[in-house]
């Protein structure tokens, strides 16, 4: 069996696999996507570290040694937060990576295509198929001087017709 694709699809193939290897060959940028990363955990940092102020103020502990130690753990939390965002970003890379090769082998199982088997002892082997089926059109639209009727059977004449006296069945090998 080879596989055979359907020349008119050939440039969009073309077209599509060339963006499909082009993205897969390369990385997706996450440059502006870590420091908007960043960005919103430092913003999120400053929104707790007003709402710690506030609450310590309100207790009457915005000067003591507790206030420090709630504004260090703070910034703790926020390295912490900031470190593990940026560790995460080698494997959203990866993650990108496989969702690009992922679409190039969908977009490569989607190609229309069909097959074709080639007998390679004859020429007209792989036109057998297709010859038989034409036959048998021609034979049902009476082309061969019988058949027409619908009824079945072979009912070809013996001589005559378009196959100059051959019996089509066995000029093909079918019967």
């Amino acid at each position: 069996m080879t596989p055979i694709e359907s020349p008119e699809y050939n440039p969009l193939r073309d077209a599509l696999m060339k963006q499909a290897m082009a993205r897969i060959g390369s990385t997706t940028p996450l440059e502006g996507y870590e420091a908007g990363g960043i960005q919103t955990i430092n913003r999120n940092a400053e929104l707790q570290r007003q709402l710690l102020n506030n609450s310590l103020t309100a207790r009457g502990l915005s000067t003591s040694p507790v206030a420090g130690v709630a504004e260090t753990n703070l910034d703790t939390g926020r390295m912490e937060e900031i470190s593990r965002f940026q560790n995460s970003l080698p494997l959203l890379q990866r993650e990108l990576q496989n969702q690009d090769w992922q679409q190039g082998l969908q977009l490569f199982g989607q190609r229309r295509t069909g097959t074709e088997t080639v007998n390679p002892g004859s020429a007209v082997g792989s036109g057998l198929t297709s010859a038989a089926g034409l036959l048998a059109y021609l034979y049902g639209s009476g082309a061969f001087g019988g058949g027409g009727s619908g009824k079945g059977g072979t009912g070809l004449p013996a001589s005559g017709g378009l196959l100059g006296g051959a019996n089509p069945p066995s000029a093909f090998g079918l019967g």
